[in-house]
């Protein structure tokens, strides 16, 4: 049997912060960089310090099929597209919103949507399991009872078990679907959780826009704005974009033709979530049964709380910007609470905050015997 791999030691690391930076020095975070820290801060310190991939379990594999399933059944083929350079690589991620947008206007509803934002200093990507759009009658007193669409985030989890989740996973699938929401709201412009960045002269009048726009290019400096696109993106941009029986094209929107460089794209990319203009407050988990997907175990309804998820994102800039020591790491519970995680992590013989914990236990222990 095959030893597993020794991750680096966290007290060697803790020396140096720049070793958690490293995970940031792309220039971006994915919306699962701030989740995971709610299943656990050490397990995410040792995978964006140490080369360690634990591989995918068959649940983990079986999921992915289901989702790939879902998708087909709502979305058209998805395009590949060959990239040659880092601003092809955005451009394709760019376009896929375009798309993925187009097809929640056809439609009412689309799944897996790219989305991108700011999340306290950082420039933050993420992929929206679907978006649907709804007729909604408001049951609050202080509104009118008058119907009106708006645009619900949902997300889809399968589970190997025919129960509902414990309380940290429902946890920690209500702050991934809180943080889309937040994206989404950011690209809309119904956000008002952040100060806007400064004025972008250049460009056009969506303030919002011209905020994010500025702060992709500043997070991402390695880019070249002006740099052109290779044939295959410009051929991907040229059919989104200049497709006659698109919800939107090129002429709808006076364009004199496909963008060929980030710097045009960009703001074509932003301005298309401007067509989503009310954002569901309510949010939504289903979770599926991998044995027989068509069995819905339950659906988790969260409302969106801002308050709780600002305090969230302050403590996950906190860990991103190196600035919690090894030492004050979050297990996310007690050592019985989280053994079930534990159970399954490549790094639980050589776990920190394990050892931090059995101490604490054998110190209490010691305690009561000398009383």
């Amino acid at each position: 049997m095959a030893t597993a791999l020794r991750p680096p030691s966290p007290r060697i690391l803790k020396k140096n912060v720049k070793d958690i930076k490293a995970k940031h020095r792309k220039g971006w975070l994915s919306v699962s960089d701030f989740t995971s820290l709610l299943w656990c801060e050490q397990k995410a310190f040792y995978n964006a310090t140490s080369s360690i991939v634990q591989p995918a379990s068959a649940e983990m594999k079986t999921g992915n099929a289901i989702h790939r399933e879902l998708e087909s059944k709502v979305m058209p083929e998805s395009k590949v597209v060959q990239t040659a350079t880092k601003e092809d690589w955005w451009a394709v991620k760019l376009l896929d919103m375009v798309a993925a947008i187009n097809v929640l206007l056809d439609t009412g509803i689309a799944r897996e949507v790219p989305v991108i934002g700011r999340v306290g200093p950082f420039l933050t990507y993420g992929i929206v399991d679907q978006i649907e759009r709804r007729c909604m009658i408001p049951n609050s007193k202080d509104e009118p009872a008058v119907p009106h669409y708006a645009y619900v985030l949902s997300d889809t989890k399968t589970r190997s078990a025919k129960s509902m989740p414990n309380a940290s996973q429902r946890i920690q699938n209500k702050f991934q679907v809180s943080l889309y929401t937040r994206l989404l709201n950011q690209l809309s412009g119904n956000d008002s959780t952040n100060a806007a960045i400064p004025r972008r002269p250049w460009t056009a009048t969506n303030e919002r826009s011209e905020s994010l726009e500025l702060f992709f290019f500043q997070a991402l400096s390695h880019l070249d704005p002006s740099k052109t696109f290779s044939l295959q993106v410009q051929s991907y941009a040229r059919e989104l974009l200049c497709e006659p029986n698109a919800s939107l094209s090129a002429e709808s929107l006076d364009l004199d033709g496909p963008p060929q460089t980030l710097s045009t794209l960009l703001p074509i990319a932003l301005d298309w979530f401007k067509f989503i203009p009310r954002v569901s407050e309510t949010m939504e988990i289903e979770y599926r049964w991998q044995k027989d997907p068509s069995i819905v175990i339950g659906c988790q309804k969260e409302l969106y709380d801002n308050e709780w998820v600002e305090n969230k994102i302050e403590r996950g800039v906190a860990f991103w910007q190196g600035r919690i020591e090894c030492s004050e790491l979050d297990g996310a519970g007690t050592i019985e609470e989280v053994s079930f995680k534990c159970n399954s992590c490549i790094y639980q013989p050589d776990c920190d905050w394990l050892e931090r914990q059995q101490e604490k236990i054998l110190l209490q222990e010691g305690q009561r015997t000398s009383v």
